[in-house]
């Protein structure tokens, strides 16, 4: 069984603005990388380019028939799925490592690290500022915890 981390957050804007925020390549840059480059669906893989320049490749593992659910596979061998539930639109974001990764530093550090994204897509979601905006310049590894 792997480790297993959810993170929830209510995003009261519906369903349908939630996945195009969460499942199309200009929802997700406008919350979570600062580009995104690729096609959302399986078997393809989604560019990620951080505030900092550097870029990373994340293949698509899943995604819902009723646009309520993303699978990416993750760093070290993990999955970060992002789906959505509830009447009040809930997205779930879960990160899952297998066992044999033992760096739980890391993993701790990336949680901080996505509930703040999380933070920062309640807040484009609402048409607030992307939080994003002091960090530009920052390694994605570096921020919010020590």
């Amino acid at each position: 069984m792997p480790h297993v981390t959810k993170l929830k957050i209510l995003l009261p804007v519906g369903k349908e603005k939630t996945w195009r925020l969460m499942a199309t390549t200009k929802g997700l840059e406008s919350w979570f990388p600062t580009e995104c480059h690729g096609t959302v669906k399986i078997g393809s893989s989604l560019e990620f380019v951080w505030p900092n320049h550097e870029s990373e490749s994340f293949p698509v593992l899943y995604v819902g028939e009723k646009h309520s659910a993303l699978s990416l596979g993750w760093r070290k061998g993990g999955r970060l799925r992002f789906y959505l539930h509830g009447r009040l639109t809930t997205l779930t974001l879960q990160l899952e490592y297998p066992r044999t990764v033992t760096d739980k530093t890391g993993q701790a550090r990336e949680i901080g690290q996505l509930a703040f994204f999380l933070a920062n897509l309640k807040s484009v979601a609402l048409k607030g500022p992307d939080l994003r905006s002091g960090v530009r310049r920052k390694r994605w590894d570096t921020l919010f915890l020590d």
